[in-house]
């Protein structure tokens, strides 16, 4: 058998990842599993790693750490690649979430038992993304909660950023291309709050801000909330992570295989956790791009 392959972010999830890491060589030494460990130093380590990676020589390309280093090994891997099993070792873990993996225990069951299954993968601007794209007022709330993380406990970051950011936060106008089921439709320019376009359901560490979510569909979902009173923005949010906040007027969704967008002015962009700056882009989708280890039960 080939041997796995861990590319491991020794930091993610404050340390707990670098611990996993070593538990997995553990359990693979006992089930007489060969592997190859990488760990990363700085962002964009894995990615590098994953680029001089010759996949035919391993069974298994092992993540362990967060969405972001999954992220980077996704857009550094020549294709065709062997299947991917991801351990949940990051804050949000929602790529696993997204996969149905509950723990660090189901991940190694997936990893070794599993069935490998080819999902859905996204592009913007030509870059992979596997979970989520999004800019706005989350992406505002995240940055701010970043920024403060040295400042305040835990538990109130992401309050006391959202109350900032319904205050500070101006919405741009933008306009959007859309294919979906009805063809080509051309929206706005229209102020919106937050746009994201969906491969899984969940994002932010648990907010299902797609109920809809089915990665094997060859759809994206297009989630856009548009401009509203700090008052009914503060009433939202809560219903995000429940995933019910289509009640609002305000939010649409709709399934989706192509987005482009223009907007008024530079916006933070959230592709999978990681952020940069722009104000236009265009997102396509790859049916069955990537393949992972999925559970078998």
């Amino acid at each position: 058998m080939k041997p796995y392959c861990l590319i491991v972010n020794p930091s993610a999830g404050r340390g707990k990842s670098n611990a996993m890491a070593g538990r997995i060589e553990q359990s693979l030494q006992r089930l007489e599993i060969c592997w190859k460990r990488w760990n990363t130093t700085q962002a964009g380590d894995a990615e590098e790693m994953a680029r001089k990676l010759q996949p035919e020589a391993y069974s298994r390309i092992v993540v362990v750490g967060g969405d972001g280093t999954l992220n980077e090994v996704v857009r550094g891997l020549t294709r065709p690649a062997p299947p991917i099993a991801v351990f949940p070792a990051g804050t949000g873990n929602d790529v696993a979430r997204m996969l149905g993996i509950s723990s660090e225990e189901h991940a190694l069951k997936t990893a070794i038992h599993g069935v490998a299954r080819k999902i859905d993968l996204g592009l913007v601007s030509g870059e992979a993304f596997i979970n989520i794209f999004s800019f706005g007022f989350d992406a505002a709330v995240a940055t701010q909660a970043n920024e403060w993380k040295n400042r305040l406990p835990g538990w109130l970051l992401y309050p006391a950023a959202l109350v900032k950011m319904v205050f500070y936060f101006k919405c741009p106008q933008v306009t959007l291309r859309i294919t979906g089921e009805e063809g080509v439709k051309e929206i706005g320019p229209e102020k919106v709050l937050l746009l994201a376009v969906c491969n899984g359901s969940h994002y932010g560490g648990g907010m299902n801000i797609n109920p809809q979510a089915d990665p094997f569909d060859g759809e994206m979902e297009l989630c856009v909330v548009r401009a509203m009173p700090w008052w009914k923005i503060l009433a939202l949010f809560p219903t995000v992570y429940k995933g019910t906040h289509l009640q609002f007027r305000e939010v649409s969704l709709e399934k989706v295989t192509a987005v482009s967008f223009q907007a008024d002015r530079e916006m933070l962009m959230n592709r999978d956790g990681e952020t940069w700056h722009e104000k236009q882009g265009a997102i396509s989708l790859i049916h069955e791009g990537l393949t992972v280890m999925c559970p078998d039960d």
